[in-house]
């Protein structure tokens, strides 16, 4: 990730949440906050509605028997989902496609990948052990009426290519629950694989407020992880080993690491 090479490690951010919790306005605001705070760093953005409208449009000009279909247009251009298995198979494309543009990556970068399910942790073990490993984890929450009034409102009002339609069915039935996992944890075969969610680093963020104080919780957040990315990568420059230890961010050489738990197991 050093300025000094030609070969940097994208730091990823999933930022999950029903659709109308604000997720797309959450990557709006850490796009803004990067370029005026952190202009060495770029933002990139992920999305898997890009790959479902792909596949919706093609359904809907190509695929002629109604049974076989996988997707129900709706109103205002939108559409909704009638086969669930299809968003298994978004998911490992969307890995693919984030990969792709790794070979494009010229300074250090921060990879907002965005999309919506009910159950995160199985979601997210659809994703390979090493793509999740050191990722970062935003949970927007946000009630279903609220959810409601803003995607009407984003649709009414539209400003961005994000600003698209999702009906008041799907949101109060596949939606309705959101299930955030505690921990993380893939297992492969026959060679096992763990991956878990280190807990400093995954944020649950509830948006009830105002887009500016949206904002400021957003503009927290990304000062945390760049912090932690770059005490990391001067860790490694000077061939010093460090680790974080909960939200403060504090961070001990290796040799320090026994003593530090110790203390902290006392608290």
């Amino acid at each position: 990730m050093s300025r000094g090479t030609t070969y940097f490690v994208p730091v990823k951010l999933f930022v999950l949440g029903r659709p109308g919790s604000g997720k797309s306005e959450a990557y709006r605001q850490i796009d803004k906050y990067v370029q005026q705070s952190h202009q060495h760093w770029s933002v990139v953005h992920f999305t898997d509605y890009e790959i479902l409208q792909e596949m919706f449009q093609f359904e809907k000009h190509f695929q002629l028997n109604e049974k076989l279909r996988k997707f129900l247009p709706r109103e205002l251009g939108g559409f909704d989902v009638r086969d669930f298995s299809v968003l298994d198979d978004v998911l490992k494309e969307l890995e693919k496609k984030i990969k792709f543009s790794y070979s494009d990556v010229r300074n250090e970068q921060l990879i907002v990948i965005e999309f919506a399910r009910n159950d995160y942790g199985e979601a997210l073990k659809l994703f390979s052990p090493g793509f999740l490993k050191d990722a970062y984890f935003l949970f927007i929450n946000s009630d279903i009426n609220r959810c409601i009034q803003r995607v009407h409102s984003r649709v009414a009002h539209s400003a961005s290519v994000d600003d698209h339609f999702v009906s008041d069915d799907i949101i109060c039935s596949y939606y309705k629950k959101q299930r955030i996992p505690f921990k993380l944890e893939r297992v492969d075969s026959p060679q096992v694989t763990k991956v878990q969610v280190i807990s400093s680093k995954k944020h649950i963020l509830n948006n009830k407020g105002s887009q500016q104080d949206l904002a400021k919780k957003i503009q927290r957040l990304i000062n945390r992880i760049i912090k932690h990315e770059e005490l990391k990568e001067r860790s490694l420059i000077h061939g010093e080993a460090f680790t974080q230890w909960g939200y403060d961010h504090i961070f001990v050489r290796a040799s320090e690491l026994k003593m530090r738990a110790l203390s902290l197991l006392r608290i």
